[in-house]
Formats: C-alpha cells, sequence, structure tokens
C-alpha cells in the first residue's frame, strides 16, 4: 500500500513503521464485526444497536479498505513533483539566459578583436607603404642635368650611397681630393704663421687652392657617380678646419675683427659637435642654403685679409659670420624636428603592440 507512493524516504520510512500498526487496527476492527454478525446472523448488528449502525462506511473517492489515509500523501507527493518540475524548468530557463549573455559576450568580444586587428593591419599597410614610396625616392637615380653637374640643381633626393649605414668607400677620386685638401691646411698654417704681417702671397695662395677645391671633389662625384659616406663626413670637416685655420692666422696678425674670428671659431666648434651627436642618435642633417652660401663669404673674406684687403674682407666676414649662424640655427632645429618624430613614431607602435595583445 505504502509502496504505490512516490514519497521521499523519510516519509517512507514513518509509513513504514506505522504500517503494522494499522494492520493490526484494521485486523480489530474486522473481528468485532464478525462478532456482530454471529450475534445478528440476520443482519449482522449488535441486538441494542441499529441496522447498518456497525457496518463500515464505504472508502472515499473508492480507495480500498485501509487506504483512506495514504491520500493525502499522493497529494503532497503530486505537489513534490510538481514543484521539481517547476524548479528543473526555471534552472533549465536560467542556464539558457546565461548561456545567451555568454555567448553574446563573446561576439562582441570577437567582433573587438576583429576591428582592432584590422586597424593595426591597416596602419601597417599604410606604413609599409609610406616605406616603400620614401625608399622609393631615395633609391631612384636623379636624371643628370647640367646644372646637377654643377651643383645648382639640388632638388633630387641623396644618392644612397651617401646614406647612414652606407659602407664609407675611402679610396674614390673624390675622396682622395678631399684628402690632399685636408692635408694641406697644416701646411698653410705653417707658411702663413712663418711671415711677418700674414699677407704674403704664397699662403694665401695655399688657402684659394684648398678652399676652391672644396667644389671640385662635389664635382668629381657627381662626374664620375663615386659618391660615398666617406665623402659626406670628409668635406664638412675639412671646410670648417680650413675656416679655424684661416681665422687662426687673421687672429694671429690682428687681420680682422677678433669678435667676428671668435663668434666663427665657436660657431664652427659647436657645429661639429652638433654633427657628432647627430651621428651618434642616427640623425641625418643635411646641408642647408644658409650653410653652402655662407661659405663664399667667409671663404672670400678669409683670402681677402690674406692677401692684405682691409675693409671688404671685413664686411664679407661679418656677412659669412651671420649666415652661418643662420644654417647653425637650422640644423638645431632640424635635428630636434627629427628627434620629436622618432619619438612620437616610437610611441604610437608601442601603444598598438600594446594594444594589440590586450584586445
Amino acid at each position: 500500500m505504502v509502496d504505490d507512493v512516490a514519497v521521499t524516504y523519510p516519509r517512507r520510512a514513518r509509513a513504514l513503521r506505522w504500517e503494522p500498526v494499522r494492520v493490526r487496527v484494521v485486523a480489530g476492527r474486522r473481528h468485532r464485526d464478525r462478532g456482530a454478525a454471529a450475534l445478528s446472523p440476520s443482519t449482522g448488528d449488535r441486538p441494542d444497536e441499529e441496522p447498518g449502525a456497525g457496518s463500515r462506511p464505504p472508502a472515499a473517492d473508492g480507495a480500498p479498505d485501509g487506504s483512506g489515509d495514504a491520500s493525502p500523501m499522493r497529494r503532497r507527493a503530486r505537489r513534490a513533483r510538481a514543484k521539481g518540475r517547476e524548479r528543473r524548468d526555471q534552472v533549465r530557463e536560467r542556464t539558457k539566459e546565461r548561456t545567451e549573455l555568454v555567448r553574446e559576450r563573446t561576439r562582441e568580444r570577437t567582433e573587438q578583436v576583429r576591428e582592432r586587428t584590422e586597424e593595426v593591419r591597416d596602419r601597417a599597410m599604410e606604413r609599409t607603404e609610406h616605406v616603400r614610396e620614401r625608399t622609393r625616392e631615395l633609391t631612384e637615380p636623379a636624371r643628370m642635368t647640367v646644372y646637377r653637374l654643377f651643383g645648382i640643381d639640388r632638388s633630387g633626393p641623396p644618392p644612397i650611397e651617401t646614406l647612414a649605414g652606407q659602407p664609407l668607400r675611402v679610396w674614390t677620386i673624390p675622396n682622395v681630393v678631399g684628402l690632399i685638401r685636408l692635408a694641406f691646411i697644416p701646411v698653410f698654417l705653417v707658411l702663413a704663421l712663418r711671415t711677418d704681417e700674414g699677407t704674403d702671397l704664397v699662403p694665401a695662395l695655399v688657402f684659394f687652392a684648398i678652399a676652391a677645391s672644396d667644389y671640385l671633389d662635389g664635382f668629381l662625384a657627381r662626374l664620375t657617380g663615386q659618391y660615398s659616406r666617406f665623402g659626406t663626413l670628409l668635406d664638412p670637416l675639412t671646410d670648417r678646419a680650413l675656416i679655424v685655420a684661416g681665422g687662426v692666422v687673421c687672429w694671429h696678425f690682428d687681420l680682422l675683427p677678433r669678435e667676428a674670428l671668435a663668434i666663427l671659431v665657436v660657431r664652427e666648434a659647436y657645429t661639429t659637435d652638433a654633427a657628432r651627436r647627430a651621428l651618434k642618435k642616427d640623425v641625418r642633417l643635411g646641408v642647408n642654403w644658409w650653410g653652402r652660401l655662407a661659405v663664399w663669404p667667409l671663404m672670400s673674406g678669409l683670402f681677402a685679409a690674406l692677401v692684405g684687403v682691409g675693409w671688404p674682407a671685413k664686411v664679407a666676414v661679418v656677412i659669412g659670420v651671420a649666415m652661418a649662424i643662420m644654417a647653425t640655427i637650422r640644423y638645431e632645429r632640424d635635428g630636434r624636428r627629427q628627434l620629436r618624430e622618432r619619438a612620437a613614431a616610437e610611441a604610437t607602435a608601442a601603444t598598438d603592440a600594446h594594444a594589440g595583445p590586450a584586445g
């Protein structure tokens, strides 16, 4: 009787414990009914009771004898099963909602990662294209014309052999000319300092030959195509050494204003140190037009002072010093601009590299 009811283990245990008691109660009732029937065989009732008073009423809801008290248990079992189904449905719905939420978040993050990856790829392609265009501009050979040959047209890109990182290539025809110029500077100093007034013709001609050959080595490099990294470093060094040597001679014999000569020597020393620092930081400082034009009044003024010309030499040197200072200012600005651009590019690359793995 109890086994037909699906109840939990504690309830079932209690039902099984009370089952013998119920069986004895039912057996007693049946024994009593049989005794009553023996006293009154016709009706089964006691003589002092009304007919049918001792008979057992029919079980409610069609339940068999002794099973009337199991109906509440069935109802409780049904309610328990209904609550279990409701809870399972709720758990299933919550699990489905959480699964959909996780799937949606995963889809959104995947889309974000894809968008960031595409942005990084586009930036990398743009930078690659920019580098390719810049390399093409630098490596494209400039068409040689008369103006280029004589150094008048300097609009084209610098030769690739003169860029940083290229081999020095010391032994070329233009470099031999540059080394000869550099070797004759001590000769000029010795000849000029041995004179009485510093205005002799021989040291002045040596100075003129060294200054004029500055144009010769560049012309030979353009004519023969023997560009080199060593030539780009040697040529400005020789020019500054020659200017300092001429300034020393003019200072010694008081041929030019010493204030202008002091400013000139300080400028040349600062420019040389700036060029050294630029090479150390891999910064390319091309010769600007102020520097190109300043060579002519400086060399002309020093040569005029060495041959004994007075005020024209002073005017030319003052103009040359002013132009040289302007050229130094331009060098400094260009170097600082290149360093800022490089720092900004490195910061952008580091930000992209950090955002890529984080995304």
